[in-house]
């Protein structure tokens, strides 16, 4: 069966990020100018024992390690100072047992605790609590620590919960003591396994939560089935197709037929064992779409999406006509509400090719949802696992360089090598490292054309508020939905 991931290669995220004021700290290379380093701030909690432990997540494991610089906070203060400026920018950890301050947490003592705060690139301030830790779990999205406090804020002020303009430096904001008090409740409720993908959840699914996080008393069982449901939801989308692969290896070639002496290979499990699709001639299945999203015979010559019959997301078709704002050769500078937002370099690549006047992810997205492509007006950038979750390596098809085209092409013509070569297409993953200057955009991208079929890394995005961009990025952009 297909994994979520094949190989993920991590590129060097070293940076410059010049200026600031005197607390933050210049991630730049070179030798140290300083002997030591110094974390200090606060653990701000009535629901820890007096013992807290606070260290520097440098495995970024949401556990102290013994290897790692370490603390006992004095009355919730605390000051780490190491020769490592790796601290600078990592997740700081708070550790403790729960101590039953009111009879809402008393079912709870003595239960494991921990509470994080987010990498600032500062020396300090710090602030550990629950809000904190809700915004470092929701680094863990692809967002930086300001994205992350963002993103939090607003999903609190869709539930009403008013909250000071700038989260980050109003962490103990009074108005959210009750939602505060909630996640250390969950933290305490959670195992240590658990923990990072429970509030991480939490944190995506705020508005759906509302009950829970503003409550004023939480039961065992409340949290109890809080966990469960969160947990539930952590965990990822069961990948819905198998990879494609149908032919077998006999120890020299690859056969149609399995191979004695070479048992349990791809082709012998999954879909494309069990239920082979006569039509894409692997366990794939998809549906042809017409432009309102009618169904069509397989054999139709023109339609403008296919709907993945295994996940139900309907895929946008790319166009062969170079007039359409949806001709396959278009590359779009990323830009996403409310998150990354493209450099006027990025814009100044993509105006070469596209003459429509749509240059930006977002533009493209507002333009299929205002025509309503195939029906539908709920397009969006797929994630990376989507992606991935559509290559077809058993497909032989090749374009006119001789490319390896990673996409069933029976459904999925015109589907472009790029300006990189390598068959990149936006998606809405991306990740954060902790070297990464803050507010840079680091994206995940997925080789579907060419040999390197299904590899995949990262790549620096220009910050939109740098004078230069030395290395513009656009790509293609294939747009999904749940459908109508």
């Amino acid at each position: 069966m297909k994994k979520t991931l094949l190989t993920l290669t991590i590129a060097t995220l070293l940076a410059g990020c010049n200026g600031g004021s005197d607390n933050k700290i210049s991630n730049t290379t070179g030798p140290d100018s300083k002997l030591n380093y110094t974390l200090s701030g606060e653990v701000q909690s009535n629901y820890l024992a007096q013992d807290i432990t606070v260290c520097v997540d440098l495995t970024e494991d949401w556990i102290c390690n013994p290897s790692e610089p370490t603390t006992t906070a004095k009355s919730g203060l605390f000051n780490i100072v190491s020769m490592n400026k790796e601290i600078l920018h990592a997740r700081i950890l708070a550790v403790s047992t729960l101590n039953a301050a009111d009879n809402q947490s008393k079912a709870y003592t003595n239960n494991t605790v921990v509470l994080a705060a987010p990498p600032q690139q500062k020396e300090s301030g710090h602030i550990i609590n629950g809000i904190s830790t809700l915004i470092s779990a929701n680094m863990g999205h692809g967002f930086n620590p300001h994205e992350a406090a963002r993103d939090v804020k607003a999903k609190l002020e869709k539930i009403g919960v008013t909250t000071s303009s700038d989260l980050l430096a109003n962490l103990g904001d009074p108005r959210l003591a009750t939602i505060d008090k909630n996640i250390q409740l969950l933290s305490a409720s959670t195992k240590a396994e658990q923990r990072s993908r429970v509030i991480a959840t939490l944190a995506r699914d705020l508005p759906q939560q509302q009950d829970f996080i503003t409550a004023e008393s939480l039961t065992e069982q409340i949290l109890a089935d809080t966990v469960n449901q969160l947990e539930q939801k952590s965990m990822p989308r069961l990948v819905g197709n198998d990879t494609g692969v149908t032919q077998f290896f006999d120890g020299a070639v690859l056969t149609d037929t399995p191979a004695a002496g070479f048992p349990l290979q791809d082709a012998n499990i999954g879909f494309d064992a069990t239920d082979k699709n006569i039509h894409s001639g692997s366990g794939f299945s998809f549906t042809k779409l017409d432009a309102k999203g009618q169904a069509l015979p397989v054999d139709a010559t023109e339609w403008s999406c296919v709907r993945d019959e295994r996940t139900k997301l309907t895929w946008e078709v790319k166009s062969n006509d170079p007039n359409s704002p949806r001709w396959k050769k278009n590359e779009f500078a990323l830009q996403i509400k409310d998150g990354a937002q493209p450099h006027s370099e990025d814009i100044k690549y993509a105006q070469q090719t596209n003459k429509s006047g749509i240059n930006t992810t977002e533009q493209y997205q507002d333009m299929v949802n205002k025509d309503q492509l195939c029906g539908i007006n709920t397009w969006r950038l797929p994630t990376f696992n989507e992606q991935f979750d559509l290559l077809d390596f058993g497909s032989t098809a090749k374009d006119t360089d001789g490319n390896l085209i990673g996409l069933n092409t029976h459904y999925f013509p015109n589907t472009e090598a790029g300006y990189e070569g390598w068959g990149w297409y936006w998606s809405s993953s991306f990740m954060y490292a902790s070297y990464q200057p803050q507010d840079m955009h680091v994206y995940n991208y997925l080789d579907q054309v060419g040999d390197s079929l299904g590899d995949s890394g990262v790549q620096n995005l220009c910050k939109q508020t740098n004078a230069e961009c030395d290395y513009p990025a656009i790509m293609n952009v294939r747009m999904v939905s749940q459908g109508k």
